[in-house]
């Protein structure tokens, strides 16, 4: 499965036109909850999903992909560790823009993928936003590294810069230094940051303090201030 997920990225079109029943194989072993297929599944549907030609390959299959959308929905917010943290990473090879490596980082976002992504990440919850924040509050922190990579994913697109500006409580939440993390989900959560300081999102007050996290790093620790402060004393 792993090999035809590879064979699928990079030719979408043409496993879809000529192989697609494989696909049928794929939604089936994310539907069966059967954890020796459910991961290579997951990865697969993710990695093929990263393209923007992947996504509308994905998208025309019609309810058979929106029914494993839905699934892998519900395997984020109900699903063992493991499991969890695959379906996080296969949503946000779903969502993400960034990784296609055809497509530059300052051409326009193509309308349906903007339109087709929105709609797959409200399947997540009535509030999805704030559900995937909640995720970021896990305490293993696999999950966490794992749901602030789908936060990036989400917001490469304007809706998703849009919903965090929305949602109570998030950029209080991003801007805490005090909770510690790994190194890892340190800097999955600063190229978050990064990526809303530029955004129209948000009113002066919000984005100058977003600019301020930039500046100072993801590594950034109230004590430097102290010391900085001691030091200039």
């Amino acid at each position: 499965m792993k090999f035809f997920g590879c064979i699928a990225h990079s030719y979408p079109k043409e496993i879809f036109e000529k192989h697609s029943a494989v696909f049928d194989t794929l939604f089936e072993a994310i539907d069966s909850g059967d954890p020796t297929v459910l991961h290579v599944a997951l990865d697969t549907l993710g990695f093929i999903g990263t393209t923007v030609e992947g996504k509308l390959c994905l998208a025309a299959l019609g309810s058979k992909y929106t029914q494993a959308v839905d699934n892998v929905s519900q395997l984020i917010r109900n699903s063992n560790t493991d499991t969890k943290i695959r379906a996080l990473h296969c949503f946000a090879g779903l969502m993400s823009i960034d990784r296609d490596p055809g497509v530059s980082k300052n051409s326009p976002v193509d309308h349906r993928v903007t339109l087709m992504t929105r709609e797959w990440f409200r399947t997540l919850d009535p509030k999805p936003m704030e559900t995937l924040f909640e995720i970021c509050k896990n305490p293993f922190p696999d999950i966490r590294q794992a749901a602030f990579i789908l936060v990036d994913a989400v917001c490469q697109h304007q809706w998703g810069e849009e919903m965090v500006a929305r949602a109570a409580g998030c950029i209080e939440f991003l801007l805490d230094r005090s909770i510690v993390y790994t190194k890892e989900t340190n800097e999955a959560k600063y190229d978050i940051i990064k990526r809303l300081a530029n955004s129209p999102a948000f009113d002066s007050t919000i984005i100058g303090r977003l600019h301020t996290y930039v500046e100072q790093g993801p590594f950034y620790s109230e004590s430097q201030l102290e010391v900085a402060m001691e030091d200039g004393d």
